[in-house]
């Protein structure tokens, strides 16, 4: 996969596929350069997505937590994470989750929209 994929987020409370460009994931850490409220200047962000998502039986799921720990050929395109999960037999499953359920660019900074532990 490539290593920066473009995505936009809104601003304020916007959406990443809309306002985000340079999007990568490394050890599930998110990092972007978001677009600010002005719609002129780009920061860059990051946020941890293990905090949010955890597998369950090479599933992504929302409130779980780790989900990198067991994750090979992570990538992100048009907001959406995209991952090989270690299943059940320690198989490794497509697994896929719309990041746009769980983060949003607010005002340049990425931001979740559940609270993590």
């Amino acid at each position: 996969m490539r290593p920066y994929i473009n995505i936009i987020c809104e601003t304020s409370t916007m959406s990443i596929s809309t306002t985000c460009r340079k999007v990568i994931i490394n050890k599930g850490i998110l990092s972007a350069e978001c677009q600010k409220a002005d719609k002129k200047t780009y920061v860059t962000s990051s946020i941890s997505l293990d905090a949010f998502l955890g597998n369950v039986d090479g599933k992504l799921v929302l409130g779980g937590k780790n989900f990198s720990q067991a994750a090979q050929e992570v990538g992100i395109i048009d907001g959406v994470l995209y991952a090989k999960l270690k299943g059940p037999g320690n198989k490794f499953l497509d697994a896929k989750f719309d990041l746009q359920k769980l983060i949003i660019n607010n005002d340049g900074i990425l931001t979740a929209t559940v609270a993590g532990e």
